[in-house]
């Protein structure tokens, strides 16, 4: 089952419906992980930015990254909690990579971490409500998830049409059986690039403190919770600095695909002032995108890449102004 949705993936064209209408998108370039075992969540408390314990407490599912000692992201993923212990889901270039280097780290541990990926069909629903029966919607709150057997939903964020479902065999066909439902995984990225929603692929591993892509500010970091890999570091942006890098939202025109961590540059200098964080090609030579770029040159008319010139901000739907921005005027470098 999962090969053929595989094979229909590949066949689909980018934007054959409108985001207004109920789609499926398969997401078959994402994998699905199982963290288990008695010690499973003080395990990924002491390695995640997000508070793991809270999803013991009602919430269930969370955005949350996993970092280098200095602070870098390595990995960006949902966390769902499960009868079955918590469900992992990043895109699968960097999962093999970033799980055997978490599994270094379980030592005497009662914990086990397996690859689920090839037991799930991974779907992005577009107006779920209206494809979905109501044990698989989840209520309004953020990242709540509902459940069906082993199928599992997640609500993206506070978003009322976006969830993300994990769906056995049975359920997959029979929801994908009509292939006209059935939309490009490009449709979800450009659901996600319009709601500010970033993702860590292996071009920009240890590219990006959390705070450079809004992370904290869309419920992926606590700043309350215990240690973890980069804590002090990404701590002591919120609580002394200020963010002089951050996440915007980007219409770019471009002579050449626009890659995954292109360089972004203002006119007049060879330094590059960010980089392309996700982009997804809309019609030849236009792209949405999110850019990590530096703060100071953020509203620049001049801003281009190697391939582009014409480079529009857009709006994002949540503030970029958090707490410890307001307050100080100390930064990253």
């Amino acid at each position: 089952m999962l090969e053929k949705l595989k094979n229909i993936a590949s066949t689909l064209p980018s934007f054959p419906t409108n985001s207004a209408d109920s789609a499926f998108s398969v997401l078959d370039k994402y994998s699905v992980y199982r963290i288990q075992g008695d010690d499973a969540e003080s395990f990924l408390q002491g390695q995640l930015s997000n508070d793991v314990k809270q999803l013991s407490d009602g919430q269930r599912g969370q955005l949350t990254s996993y970092c280098t000692p200095k602070g870098r992201m390595l990995a960006l993923f949902y966390l769902l909690k499960a009868d079955s212990g918590y469900i992992a889901i990043l895109p699968s270039v960097i999962a093999e990579n970033v799980f055997k280097r978490l599994q270094m780290f379980i030592m005497r541990s009662k914990v086990e971490i397996n690859d689920l990926t090839e037991s799930y069909s991974l779907l992005g629903v577009h107006q779920a409500e209206n494809l979905l029966n109501e044990a698989l919607v989840p209520d309004s709150t953020a990242y709540s998830v509902a459940s069906q057997g082993d199928n599992l939903s997640m609500r993206i964020g506070s978003q009322d049409s976006r969830l993300l479902l994990l769906a056995k065999e049975e359920l997959a066909m029979a929801l994908t059986m009509d292939e006209s439902l059935l939309v490009s995984s490009d449709q979800w990225q450009l659901a996600d690039i319009e709601a500010g929603i970033p993702n860590i692929f292996a071009q920009t591993q240890e590219s990006f403190v959390p705070q450079m892509t809004n992370l904290e500010l869309i419920d992926g970091v606590n700043f309350r919770k215990g240690c973890y890999p980069g804590q002090e570091v990404v701590a002591r942006l919120h609580y002394l600095g200020t963010a002089k890098r951050r996440m915007y939202r980007l219409a770019i025109e471009a002579s050449e695909m626009l890659e995954i961590n292109t360089e972004v540059f203002v006119e007049g200098s060879e330094q590059a002032i960010g980089h392309i964080v996700n982009a997804v090609e809309l019609s030849a030579g236009h792209y949405a995108a999110l850019a990590v770029l530096r703060v100071e040159h953020a509203n620049n008319d001049l801003l281009h890449t190697d391939y582009s010139s014409n480079i529009k901000q857009l709006e994002l739907p949540y503030s970029l102004i958090s707490e410890s921005d307001a307050d100080s005027n100390v930064g990253e470098k």
